[in-house]
C-alpha cells in the first residue's frame, strides 16, 4: 500500500527548527504518550537497556541496536520496558527531505511505524556516532549549525540503509531506488519521465506505476517537490537571484517557478527569502 509522504517544508512550523536531537538515560518509570503523534518524524535508537513501544495495535520491545521511526501524525507511546531498570536511547525529531525517501524504506510492522535492527559492528557504531553529532551540531554557534546537524542525520540514515541493504531488508524495487537516487542527485536538468525510465530500464508507464505504488506519488510530483525544497534552502541562505535559483533547480522559466513555489509554500520566492527564519 502506498505510504503518505511528508516532505520537508520550511514553512511547516514557522520559527521552529527543522531538527532537534538528544540522548537520554531513563529509569524504570519513564513513559511518553502522544495519541496523535507530532507533525514530524521521530527516530528512537536504543543504545542499551530496553524500551517498549506501541503504535496502534503494535507492541514491540526495543533492544540495543533497534532503531524506531514514528511517521508524522502517527500515535506514539514509548516507555522503559517493565522488565528493565534503564533505557539508554538517542533520539531525533526532524522533517523529512524528499531525497531521504529512498533511505527510509525500513520494515514496517504497522502504518506509521518503521523499525530497523542494526547488528553490533561498523554500521551501528557509525550510526550512533552520527546521531550524537546531530545534537553536538545543534548547540554550535553559527549560521551553519542546523545544516551540520542535518548532514549528521543524513549520515546516520545512510548507515542504517547500509545495514539493511547488507541483510537484504530493503523493500523498494531496485529500479525505484535508482530512480529516487537519480532524482535527488540531479536537480538542475529538466525532468523527463521518459529519460528517467530509460536510466532505470523501464518503460515510462511501468516506471510511473511502480513509483506511485511504492513511493505514494507520481515521479513528476516527487521531482517537483525535491526541486522546490532545494530552492527554499537556497533562498534561506541568500546570495542568488530568483532566476538563478530557478535554473539551479531545473526550472527554465522563472515566472513558472515562482508560481509553483507560491502554490507549494504560500509565498513568492522573494517574500520567502525576506521572511525571518
Amino acid at each position: 500500500m502506498p505510504r503518505d509522504i511528508v516532505f520537508f517544508d520550511p514553512l511547516c512550523s514557522p520559527g521552529d527548527s527543522r531538527i532537534s536531537a538528544g540522548e537520554f538515560r531513563q529509569g524504570p518509570r519513564y513513559s511518553t504518550t502522544r495519541p496523535k503523534g507530532r507533525g514530524d518524524y521521530l527516530l528512537l535508537a536504543t543504545v542499551a537497556g530496553s524500551g517498549l513501544l506501541e503504535s496502534g495495535e503494535i507492541r514491540r520491545e526495543t533492544k540495543p541496536g533497534t532503531v524506531v521511526l514514528f511517521e508524522p501524525n502517527s500515535p506514539q507511546h514509548y516507555q522503559t520496558h517493565p522488565g528493565c531498570t534503564q533505557w539508554h536511547l538517542l533520539w531525533a525529531h526532524f522533517q523529512c527531505r524528499p531525497t531521504w525517501m529512498a533511505w527510509l524504506d525500513w520494515p514496517s510492522p504497522a502504518r506509521g511505524l518503521r523499525v530497523a535492527e542494526i547488528p553490533e559492528g561498523e554500521a551501528r557504531t557509525n550510526c550512533w556516532r552520527a546521531l550524537r553529532r546531530v545534537r553536538q551540531s545543534r548547540v554550535l554557534a553559527g549560521a551553519s549549525s542546523e545544516d551540520f546537524a542535518l548532514n549528521a542525520l543524513e549520515t546516520a540514515l545512510l548507515w542504517i540503509r547500509e545495514s539493511l541493504a547488507r541483510e537484504g531488508r530493503f523493500l523498494f524495487d531496485p529500479r525505484i531506488r535508482r530512480a529516487l537516487d537519480i532524482m535527488g542527485s540531479d536537480l538542475s536538468s529538466p525532468f523527463s519521465v521518459a529519460g528517467l525510465a530509460r536510466a532505470c530500464g523501464l518503460s515510462p508507464s511501468r516506471l510511473t506505476h511502480l513509483f506511485r505504488n511504492q513511493v505514494g506519488v507520481s515521479p513528476q510530483r516527487f521531482s517537483e517537490r525535491c526541486r522546490l525544497n532545494r530552492a527554499a534552502e537556497l533562498l534561506r541562505h541568500g546570495g542568488m537571484p530568483v532566476g538563478g535559483i530557478a535554473q539551479e533547480v531545473g526550472f527554465g522559466n522563472a515566472f513558472y517557478f515562482s508560481n509553483r513555489f507560491r502554490k507549494a509554500f504560500g509565498k513568492s520566492p522573494r517574500d520567502f527569502a525576506k521572511a525571518p527564519v
